[in-house]
């Protein structure tokens, strides 16, 4: 809770309630990484969280007072895999499939905004240089990664949402590039184009569109 739902009273029609305590979660997970044949990474997990004490604002005598009653859990399972095909070409990706139950909603809301069941990536990594590698004596310092993204249908709230009432945002897909090389041991650079196709999505209800073709220049110093 923020200094100000403990102590402030807002507008004058929201009651500050400084018993609040924090928001509480359970995480438990059960993962696995390994590989197959030297060639296929694997990371794969099954996830449970258990939030408790989530702050919702609930009437008593016609006043708003926020308290600690509502409580969600969030599951799912994510795949990563990653394909070392050969010294010049790497593919992976990662799917993510996820669920949640409102366990109690003082406001009687039945679903939580901003939290597509689906996503997913694919991204393959290009290293020309390994095509002549007799010849460079860093073969893998160029690398060019084009990759995909992909957000499913989700209610367009940060918060939870009545089902008759809430927008739904549609699935999108953002396709990026990126060049990164190794100028010695201590210097990498890299530039992209994030959005290629100057996609357009929303987050979330009443927000303006997302930025549409983007570009990144980056540089890492290790030391």
């Amino acid at each position: 809770p923020t200094m100000s739902a403990r102590y402030s009273d807002g507008t004058g029609n929201i009651r500050p309630n400084p018993n609040l305590r924090p928001e509480m979660a359970y995480h438990y997970e059960l993962g696995y990484k390994g590989n197959v044949l030297n060639q296929l990474s694997i990371t794969t997990a099954l996830y449970y969280s258990d939030i408790t004490d989530f702050l919702a604002e609930k009437l008593v005598d016609g006043v708003k007072v926020r308290e600690n009653i509502d409580a969600l859990a969030f599951y799912g399972w994510e795949l990563g895999l990653q394909w070392n095909w050969k010294r010049y070409l790497t593919v992976g990706g990662a799917l993510s499939l996820n669920r949640y139950d409102v366990k109690h909603s003082e406001a009687g809301l039945e679903d939580v905004g901003n939290y597509p069941m689906t996503t997913f990536n694919l991204y393959t990594v290009i290293r020309p240089f390994q095509f002549f590698a007799k010849h460079f004596k860093n073969p893998d310092m160029l690398s060019i990664i084009p990759s995909v993204e992909y957000v499913g249908p989700r209610y367009a709230s940060t918060n939870m949402v009545s089902v008759s009432t809430a927008t739904v945002n549609d699935r999108y897909v953002v396709v990026n590039l990126k060049v990164a090389a190794d100028i010695n041991d201590y210097v990498s650079v890299s530039a992209g184009i994030e959005n290629m196709l100057d996609e357009y999505y929303a987050f979330q209800d009443g927000a303006l569109p997302a930025a549409g073709r983007s570009f990144t220049v980056e540089m890492t110093v290790r030391y």
